[in-house]
């Protein structure tokens, strides 16, 4: 489902909860992200979630290199950190269960295999830290914090195909409109 653009542009700051699914040989690996808004009174609101597929090849071809649990969580940071420069909060943190993908973003590891996808995500990582106050926070995986496991269920929903994917069509608006 596309996040409408009131829900969250009302808010003061963003939560955005990311994770993904390795999937195995018989479903694809998937992604996903949820983003909860917080008011001026502290008060959280969930105000929708994205989620897709990786992309093998084509234009959308973002994710990694590699159907694998890393690859899905990549991509769901990177979906996530594109869609937050076009949200009008100026303070955003990100919640990620993946501290491989943590290091990736913030340049502090770089790895052999998937160098480039890692280099283009810290690129956007640091373009949206230059409009936007943001910070990153890793929650282990499946101890049940609830928006960590939402995120996770979408995923597991989106490599089903069960969940609304993001469309080709707003994926292209989406990385058209962030740079």
């Amino acid at each position: 489902a596309l996040l409408p653009r009131g829900s969250a542009d009302d808010m003061v700051k963003l939560l955005i909860y990311t994770d993904g699914t390795g999937g195995n040989s018989e479903l694809p690996p998937a992604w996903a992200f949820v983003v909860l808004g917080q008011d001026a009174d502290c008060t959280t609101y969930f105000c929708g979630f994205l989620c897709g597929k990786l992309a093998d090849a084509g234009p959308f071809a973002v994710d990694m290199d590699t159907h694998a649990n890393n690859g899905a969580e990549f991509a769901a940071v990177t979906w996530a950190s594109l869609w937050a420069m076009q949200a009008k909060p100026l303070l955003i943190d990100v919640i990620t269960d993946s501290e491989l993908t943590i290091g990736m973003a913030t340049a502090c590891f770089m790895p052999k295999v998937n160098a480039e996808a890692a280099l283009l995500l810290s690129d956007i990582w640091l373009a949206l830290r230059c409009i936007r106050v943001v910070t990153v926070a890793h929650v282990p995986s499946h101890i049940g914090d609830p928006w960590n496991e939402l995120a996770d269920s979408v995923a597991a929903l989106a490599s089903q195909g069960l969940a609304p994917l993001l469309p080709h069509a707003a994926r292209r608006t989406l990385i058209r409109s962030s740079f």
